[in-house]
């Protein structure tokens, strides 16, 4: 198994932290402190691992049978389970962290630590600029997705909305766009960026954006509007889809200081730790340098947003169901747990099998995707099963607690609002 020495210097750094050991001697901080410096470089070396096993997987694929390559392996890798063993510690603080930041409408200061310390961006940032790969593991990114979603799915998207951008900038964008833009995200720490696609319209679809982009001599100008835009108040740039004539849009890179360009806050029902703004751009102008060569219908960015979305869903659903099984094991009505009337019973086995059958359907896509098969298809019905499905979990979630479903002195109504928007969120992150 290949990097066995770091994982399990990581397994053991991870356990002693979390030891009783560790909280007697006062050892915890310093543990934890070691095992984020650690798991940094760690990191780093298991995504280069995962890179040369991908590699070995291709070369075995293009050998076998085209019915064999159909098929994938549910079984995490040794890298992918130390992956979600360190995510998890982040997860757990933006879990202690929901309330403060959904009243805020951004990540709290020790999400924002961890979030460094752990380097979300490693897997997108290319070699050449420090990073791991030339092109993100949509597999690996879909599991750390999901561990984040399980802490907050608000903070998790504000998390992982830099690392769309990122992932853009390194695949479409041109040497100066780079240059400008790949160092900062190299530094390590977090630099807010954000997708802007979403727009107020009832018949909105990514591919057909209204808001538009003119060519004239000296670079492009644009105009419209963006909703349900992350990071609004603090983002350093935007990444706007605006559309050239009649053409397919294309992604152009707005700075927030841009002549032109208004940003309003605009809190949502849910995802409120997200910090969901408005763009409001007139005539704002660009450089030829700012459009990115991305073309929706064909580069898979609709469809690896979609496999997140997923992921998000699956993730919050989740924690729903994580919180609900105890609650009706341990609520007392008429002498008994509710847990024995079938009804409840029903319900929960209902969240359970809806559940596993939406994290297999992203997974299958995640995995078709990082095979180079077709997965268009897979991600569009796995977007569809979750955003129905993870609804359906966090309205039986609400239900189930009954009237403490209903009051924030629980997550379960917070869970339930976050999921609501998952049929909302294609193009704004990146599996």
């Amino acid at each position: 198994m290949t990097l066995n020495a770091t994982g399990i210097a990581l397994s053991l750094v991870n356990r002693f932290a979390g030891s009783t050991l560790a909280s007697r001697y006062k050892l915890r901080k310093p543990a934890e402190r070691l095992a984020y410096h650690v798991t940094r470089t760690g990191f780093r070396l298991v995504a280069s691992g995962q890179q040369t096993l991908s590699k070995k997987r291709r070369t075995i694929t293009s050998a076998t049978d085209s019915n064999n390559r159909q098929l994938f392996d549910l079984s995490l890798s040794e890298e992918q389970r130390l992956i979600i063993e360190n995510t998890q510690r982040l997860a757990h603080t933006l879990r202690e962290q929901a309330g403060q930041a959904e009243n805020a409408g951004y990540p709290t200061k020790d999400v924002l630590a961890e979030s460094e310390a752990l380097g979300l961006n490693l897997f997108v940032l290319p070699e050449a600029w420090g990073g791991i790969s030339s092109e993100a593991p949509a597999e690996t990114m879909t599991l750390i997705t999901e561990q984040l979603a399980w802490g907050d799915m608000g903070q998790a998207m504000a998390l992982l909305a830099p690392t769309a951008c990122l992932s853009a900038i390194s695949r479409w964008g041109g040497a100066s766009l780079q240059a400008q833009w790949l160092p900062r995200f190299a530094e390590g720490q977090f630099l807010p960026a954000a997708m802007a696609i979403h727009e107020n319209n009832i018949d909105f679809s990514p591919e057909q954006a209204r808001c538009t982009a003119t060519r004239h001599r000296k670079g492009y100008r644009l105009n419209g509007q963006k909703t349900l835009v992350p990071l609004a108040q603090t983002a350093e740039f935007f990444l706007v889809s605006a559309r050239i004539n009649k053409n397919t849009p294309a992604l152009f890179l707005v700075e927030r200081e841009t002549k032109g360009l208004q940003i309003d806050t605009a809190p949502a029902m849910g995802l409120r730790s997200a910090g969901f703004g408005t763009l409001t751009l007139s005539n704002v102008q660009l450089s030829p340098d700012a459009c990115l060569d991305h073309n929706f219908q064909t580069d898979g960015w609709l469809s690896r947003s979609r496999i997140a979305a997923s992921a998000l869903a699956c993730g919050t659903s989740q924690a729903v169901v994580d919180f609900t099984i105890p609650y009706c094991n341990e609520r007392q009505a008429f002498g008994e747990p509710i847990s024995h009337r079938q009804g409840v019973a029903f319900l929960l086995a209902d969240m359970a099998t809806e559940l596993d059958g939406m994290r297999l359907m992203s997974w299958r896509a995640a995995s078709r995707c990082d095979h180079q098969l077709s997965y268009n298809r897979e991600a569009w019905l796995a977007h569809t099963q979750c955003s129905d499905k993870g609804m359906m979990i966090g309205t039986h979630g609400v239900q189930l607690l009954g009237g403490h479903g209903f009051v924030k002195e629980y997550p379960v109504e917070r869970w339930y609002r976050d999921l609501r928007a998952i049929s909302l969120l294609s193009g704004s992150l990146l599996a």
